[in-house]
């Protein structure tokens, strides 16, 4: 029975993975459900989000409105899915998922700008989750201004105070932690006091 189990555990473990996973350690990117708290405990518009991207066929990474930092176009609701080619479903999903819930999607695919996403709503907010699970490296604790889920870059953004050297450190401390180094942007911004 033991050596069953070995060979499961080494099969297991030699599988292919998909080409957008570079690690096994990326639970959040895998599997965002684990880290997303069930719908009866509803706590923010991005825990709403998240949920409603974890049923996305497209895999909704958010929406902004209008150009923003030189990304998305001028007088229209931006869209990331990961994979816009099924926009118009995903956009049907959404509208659904929507219902009574006031975010306010619409399946009129004229009205978006759709964009290609790396990142599920999911995945970012899955992802989110772990970098607050734990114990930070120190340079993290003293050096953390704010941290948000961007979506107009799809990505989950960090503000430190203090200069380019305490950035690289910051960015080298997140690095440490379970989520793939790609889904993070840090950039200078200011300290805030809870």
């Amino acid at each position: 029975m033991r050596a069953f189990l070995v060979a499961a555990c080494i099969l297991a473990t030699a599988a292919p993975r998909p080409a957008n996973h570079a690690s096994p350690q990326y639970a959040c990117i895998d599997d965002p459900a684990l880290f997303i708290p069930s719908a009866d405990t509803i706590d923010s518009s991005d825990h709403i989000l998240a949920l409603a991207s974890l049923e996305n066929p497209g895999g909704f990474g958010g929406q902004f409105w209008g150009r923003m930092r030189g990304v998305g176009a001028e007088d229209k609701m931006n869209i990331y899915f990961t994979d816009p080619d099924l926009a118009e479903q995903a956009l049907i999903s959404l509208e659904n998922w929507d219902h009574n819930r006031m975010i306010g999607f619409t399946t009129d695919v004229s009205y978006y700008n759709v964009l290609r996403g790396d990142y599920s709503f999911a995945q970012l907010y899955a992802c989110y989750t772990v970098l607050f699970q734990g114990p930070w490296p120190r340079i993290l604790s003293d050096s953390l201004g704010h941290a948000d889920i961007d979506e107009v870059t799809n990505r989950i953004h960090f503000g430190v105070h203090g200069d380019s050297t305490v950035k690289r450190q910051v960015a080298a401390g997140l690095a440490e932690l379970s989520v793939p180094p790609e889904i993070f942007k840090v950039v200078k911004g200011l300290r805030i006091q809870y």
